[in-house]
C-alpha cells in the first residue's frame, strides 16, 4: 500500500470532502491526555514512535493522499486492533479512529453500542449530522473535555456506533 486515500475504503467524493475538512481543521497545540477513553495505551499529541512502542508493531506510517488540507500528514491502521492513527508533519497523533475490533471504551461508549445507549450515557450530543445518503455516516459530536471532540458514526439507518473519531 502506497498511502492512504479515502475512496479506497469507499468513501464518496462529498464524503471524501468532509474527511479533509474534519481532519485538516485540526488544532496543532498539544492535548492533554484522555482520562475518559479506555483501551487506549497512547493519547491526542503522543508521537508516532510511542504508538509504535505502544503496539509492538513493525508497519510503517504511509503518507495521507488524496486530502489537500493533510499534505505532509501520515497515517498507520492497525487494523486488528480496530485503531488508525493520523500524524501531523511533527509525527504527532491528531485524530484517532477506532473502528471493530477496538475493545475499549471512549466516555462509556463503545464500538457496537446503540445510539440510545449512547445518549442515555453522555446526553444530548452537541451537534448531529444529516447523511444525504444511506451510504454517508449519520455523526454525533460530543466535547469530552475543553481540547478534545469525539465524533460517533453510524452508516444508513443503522442505530450502531461503527466508528468513533478523536480529534482536537
Amino acid at each position: 500500500m502506497t498511502g492512504w486515500r479515502a475512496s479506497r475504503i469507499g468513501f464518496s467524493a462529498a464524503s471524501r470532502a468532509v474527511v479533509g475538512i474534519v481532519l485538516g481543521c485540526l488544532a496543532l497545540a498539544p492535548a492533554r491526555a484522555l482520562d475518559n477513553v479506555d483501551g487506549l495505551p497512547v493519547r491526542l499529541g503522543d508521537t508516532y514512535d510511542q504508538v509504535k512502542e505502544a503496539y509492538h508493531t513493525p508497519l510503517e506510517a504511509e503518507p495521507v493522499e488524496g486530502v489537500p488540507a493533510l499534505r505532509g500528514a501520515t497515517n498507520l491502521h492497525l487494523k486488528t486492533k480496530g485503531v488508525w492513527f493520523f500524524f501531523d508533519r511533527s509525527e504527532r497523533i491528531i485524530t484517532i479512529w477506532l473502528h471493530a475490533p477496538f475493545p475499549g471504551t471512549v466516555a462509556g461508549v463503545k464500538i457496537g453500542d446503540t445510539v440510545s445507549k449512547m445518549i442515555k450515557v453522555l446526553g444530548k450530543p452537541i451537534k448531529t449530522t444529516v447523511p444525504v445518503n444511506d451510504t454517508q455516516p449519520r455523526i454525533y459530536a460530543y466535547y469530552l473535555d475543553d481540547v478534545t471532540t469525539a465524533l460517533f458514526e453510524t452508516v444508513g439507518d443503522s442505530d450502531v456506533i461503527e466508528m468513533i473519531l478523536l480529534q482536537k
